[in-house]
């Protein structure tokens, strides 16, 4: 732990010391500046002097005897700050490695070639105007203001997904079906009540024929859950409403610097979920019934990557039902479709949460961009293969950075259609 810390601070230090000297490179502050300088060697000294609080602060967070939610919150707001400030600095130091990297090839063309060469003097020219290091200096900008937009709006600007799915194989009184999707809520996240409410209002305004859940209800005690009960049951959906344990809610997680791994209250979380409504399936299904016909929705515990435990038996969960015609499988890590479900052609759609986008990325127009991507074959949207759908949703809630940039909480609502042959 400690050598962590230590390892953060240098290379803060370092990154500091690197972002400095390309400002006062780009503005021209010499020794001499004595003002200039001050106020700048002010603003970095007090960048440093606040890495060392943090680094306090978390200790001291880690050492306390708070409950393990009010400990993540703790985090979250050291965590928060971090990305504010280094985000921003992250995105400029690219450009002063550039602005050197230039000035290195300008010394050699002068060292080698003709210094009135027209080209090196265009170079030399460009060179004196810092055109890079200017652009560097927007681009923090625009990563300031998107950080900032990501805490203050975006890990609470609840998008709705609408998603529509056919299927021959369909039971035709569950034409138009509408299924409401929500993933990882990690109440104990979140500091205000009406943040939540706002999302929760979002759903019952779609007014879904059932309501789906897919793990990571809280961080890592019951207790986080308990201000949201009356607010998940205004959630009243005609064919119920059903979930699944995550990661977090079996207490199958990293160690983040704040809390120790422990075995979790697993019984204080089932009558959580109990409380909110939820019939919890623990390797085990039920089915909505509709005009005569019927659906099978089956639900096992966390499968996934490792450092996270394969806990989940598909097998048992659909036991002894195993050639039903339609089933719709909670599992809240994607990566179980890829690796048990994929070839169980009766388990139409699987549905899933866990990579939250990893709370940053692009998704416009069409493209979709996360760092996510290269840890989670499937980690966000809809996915098909030989008639078996995939729809993995980016979370409702936020984990250890509070804020969301280009990956917006989601509502995921999903419309059964039944396929004419």
């Amino acid at each position: 732990m400690l050598y962590v810390m230590l390892l953060y601070l240098l290379l803060a230090l370092v990154l500091n010391f690197y972002a400095f000297r390309g400002v006062a490179i780009l503005f021209n502050i010499q020794k001499s500046q004595q003002r200039r300088m001050k106020l700048i060697y002010s603003y970095f000294l007090i960048d440093i002097l606040f890495i060392v609080f943090s680094i306090f602060w978390i200790i001291v967070i880690r050492t306390s005897d708070w409950h393990d939610f009010v400990k993540y919150r703790n985090y979250a707001y050291v965590s928060g700050a971090f990305a504010l400030i280094y985000f921003t600095k992250f995105s400029f130091v690219p450009f002063v490695l550039i602005n050197d990297l230039k000035k290195i090839a300008v010394f050699i063309f002068k060292t080698y070639m003709l210094s009135g060469h027209a080209l090196y003097r265009k170079s030399k020219k460009a060179y004196n105007k810092n055109f890079v290091l200017k652009a560097g200096i927007l681009v923090s900008a625009v990563m300031f203001l998107f950080v900032l937009h990501g805490i203050v709006i975006g890990k609470t600007n609840y998008q709705v997904e609408e998603v529509s799915i056919s299927y021959d194989k369909l039971p035709e009184s569950f034409d138009g079906f509408v299924i409401a999707h929500i993933s990882d809520t990690h109440l104990g996240s979140f500091e205000r009540e009406e943040n939540v409410i706002k999302g929760i209002k979002k759903i019952i305004g779609q007014s879904p024929d059932l309501v789906l859940f897919t793990g990571d209800l809280v961080n890592n005690e019951a207790l986080e859950g308990m201000p949201y009960i009356d607010v998940f049951n205004e959630l009243e959906p005609p064919y119920g409403k059903y979930s699944v344990l995550g990661n977090h809610d079996i207490g199958d997680y990293r160690r983040w610097y704040t809390i120790e791994k422990k075995d979790p209250d697993i019984r204080s979380i089932e009558k959580l979920h109990a409380k909110f409504g939820f019939e919890l399936l623990r390797d085990q299904h039920d089915f909505i019934h509709k005009g005569g016909d019927s659906i099978m929705i089956a639900g096992v515990d966390n499968w996934g990557l490792p450092p996270f435990e394969k806990t989940g038996d598909l097998t048992e969960a659909i036991s002894p039902y195993y050639d039903f015609q339609f089933i719709i499988l909670l599992s809240h890590d994607p990566t179980h479709w890829g690796e048990k479900v994929r070839g169980k052609e009766n388990i139409r759609l699987t549905l899933s949460g866990h990579t939250h986008g990893l709370q940053l990325g692009i998704n416009i127009f069409g493209f979709r961009w996360s760092p996510a991507k290269y840890k989670y074959q499937q980690w966000q949207g809809l996915y098909e293969q030989n008639g078996q759908y995939l729809y993995v949703n980016t979370g409702f809630g936020f984990l250890l950075l509070p804020l969301r940039i280009g990956m917006p909480p989601e509502i995921t609502i999903i419309t059964l259609n039944k396929e004419s042959i």
